[in-house]
């Protein structure tokens, strides 16, 4: 086969780093061919398939010549497909073979035609790559599987996997150029097609690796799905680029048997892995004494906690819970980041303290105490990564503002990305428009909330999502923390609070989710527990809470919860007349 290296354009032979993902991957087959490069454990935890780098490389040539062959070259791709080895091969075949990948979660929904519609009207993709069991999952209410969707052509993995390889064309990639459209979650918005470059992928995985420790033959452990700019950069992109062996499953696997993701990382010594808060929230909940016996969790040295807001009890109740597992506080980085930064921005370092401070009423923050309301305590996320720069400026303004005070949190540096796909179709822009100019650079306006103390960053929530009661900005975490601490059958991590205007004035709302177990007990006595909690706790006054069934509260694929679609969902569904 012919030899298919990704050249740098810029390279320099005294600095040299990859081009991309691809080029570092060929390296460590042609330096360890033998070596495990993943291994992939089914839904009990048991090794399914384990390639070489070697069997890895040569998979994704297969994949990217045949991508070639069907003349996909510099065509966007759709890859529908969950955490499996084929995902791996489809999105490495297609940088290997000039495609620019666009990864869908397969959700087993009804939202995921949905999504999938509103993709191919955005991006206008080439084909869909999807595997056989995929397809029958996402079109079960069809007779039989498409040949095409909304005019665009499906091709099966596994075909091209398996087609014998000819010669590749030499494939030649500029730093700049796009590697792949992460899809936003949506949490307040619809999605929105970011645009990721090789050279953003290749400088926030360095990043990354330096937070973790370069001097460390690392292992990553995950389950987060690839759709995921946490999956897909932190688990898939991360290893492959400096060459760590990877280790994952599905996030199905996990959410029921969050205990095999622990396991994973005992047998496996992992070393880095991440996770969403809830995740946390789950192991210290669900995974027995028994099984906590049998784990060894010495070997993280950095366990990244983000994707959403970090729960200052949360992580301290897994800290107490693993510490007879020989997991270390020290191990656990809580971070801060977005897919229009690629994917991390800040993050804790494992020799630095782990902060959390206490904002008040008034919008100020102190130390944290005991006898401080714990509702209102933020964790800090650390210091910006790399030459990564963050500011606070105003919100819709410019004005720069001072240490300890909220504002719009802002970023500077190459892993923010050069914007979204089709700027003009959506409200806000990247570096074309969202952008504010400090000391000479355009800083990113995230649309996120926080503060800068000592150099440490806090997020206080996104923008969209504060709620104005009285002219007192309330963060919706607060509350909902409050409303699920306030009774045992309101579900952990699904409340979701947010305001509707009445008669002109804003009105506090909150839709909460059911145990089972509690579907008998008195509403009126439910939402008298919670209005009291809320009065008592936030100070203030609760206009409505809905009761909804398990499951029903709308979230993104990675677990966030998605506040403006759920107070549209109100508005049309469940609003008292």
């Amino acid at each position: 086969m012919k030899d298919m290296r990704m050249h740098r354009v810029d390279e320099s032979p005294t600095d040299w780093r990859p081009a991309n993902i691809v080029e570092a991957l060929q390296q460590h087959a042609v330096a360890k061919p033998n070596d495990v490069a993943f291994r992939y454990l089914d839904n009990t935890g048991n090794e399914s398939t384990v390639n070489s780098y070697a069997e890895l490389v040569a998979t994704c040539e297969r994949v990217a010549v045949s991508l070639q062959k069907r003349g996909l070259v510099g065509k966007r791709i759709v890859i529908l497909l969950p955490n499996e080895p084929a995902f791996v091969y489809a999105y490495l075949g297609c940088v290997l073979g000039g495609a620019i990948s666009i990864p869908i979660e397969p959700a087993r929904r009804l939202n995921t035609q949905e999504r999938l519609e509103g993709v191919i009207r955005d991006a206008r993709p080439s084909v869909i790559l999807s595997s056989q069991g995929t397809l029958r999952s996402v079109f079960s209410q069809a007779s039989s599987v498409p040949p095409e969707f909304h005019g665009v052509p499906i091709i099966e993995i596994d075909a091209l996997s398996e087609e014998i390889a000819a010669d590749q064309s030499e494939v030649t990639w500029k730093p700049a150029e796009i590697s792949h459209l992460q899809y936003t979650s949506g949490s307040t918005s619809q999605p929105k097609g970011v645009m990721v470059t090789h050279e953003n992928v290749i400088d926030n995985c360095h990043d990354i690796a330096q937070v973790a420790g370069e001097e460390v033959q690392h292992t990553v452990v995950g389950w987060v799905p690839f759709t995921h700019d946490m999956g897909l950069v932190g688990l898939l992109c991360l290893p492959v680029l400096m060459g760590f062996p990877f280790v994952f499953m599905q996030p199905s696997t996990f959410v029921m048997r969050p205990h095999l993701w622990l396991d994973a990382i005992t047998k496996y010594k992992g070393t880095i892995s991440a996770a969403p808060n809830f995740a946390f929230q789950l192991c210290a909940q669900r995974i027995s004494e028994a099984r906590k016996a049998n784990l060894d969790l010495q070997s993280l040295v950095a366990l990244f906690n983000g994707a959403e807001r970090v729960d200052a009890s949360t992580i301290t109740r897994f800290c107490q819970t693993f510490q007879a597992c020989g997991f270390s506080a020290n191990a656990l980085l809580p971070c801060y980041g977005m897919a229009e930064c690629t994917l991390m921005v800040t993050s804790r370092r494992s020799n630095t303290k782990l902060v959390i401070k206490h904002l008040d009423e008034h919008g100020q923050i102190h130390d944290q105490h005991a006898d401080r309301n714990s509702n209102t305590s933020l964790v800090s996320c650390g210091t910006a990564t790399g030459t990564t720069k963050v500011a606070i400026v105003k919100p819709d303004e410019s004005e720069v503002l001072p240490s300890g005070s909220v504002g719009e949190i802002c970023v500077y540096g190459s892993s923010v990305t050069p914007g979204y796909l089709n700027p003009h179709d959506h409200a806000q822009t990247m570096k074309h428009g969202a952008e504010v100019w400090i000391n000479g650079f355009p800083y990113f306006r995230t649309g996120d909330l926080g503060l800068i103390d000592k150099e440490e960053l806090f997020v206080t929530g996104r923008q969209k999502d504060i709620i104005i009661l009285a002219g007192r900005n309330v963060f919706p975490d607060d509350i909902e923390k409050i409303v699920e601490e306030s009774h045992e059958g309101i579900r952990s991590g699904r409340a979701i609070a947010f305001a509707i205007n009445v008669d002109t004035e804003e009105k506090l709302v909150v839709v909460a989710e059911l145990a089972n177990k509690f579907v008998q007990i008195s509403q009126d006595e439910l939402e008298n527990t919670v209005r009291i909690a809320i009065a008592q706790q936030a100070q203030v006054a609760l206009h409505d809470i809905h009761v909804v069934r398990s499951g029903e509260l709308p979230r993104t694929l990675s677990g966030k919860k998605q506040r403006q679609q759920c107070a549209a969902m109100y508005h049309a569904i469940w609003k008292r007349s």
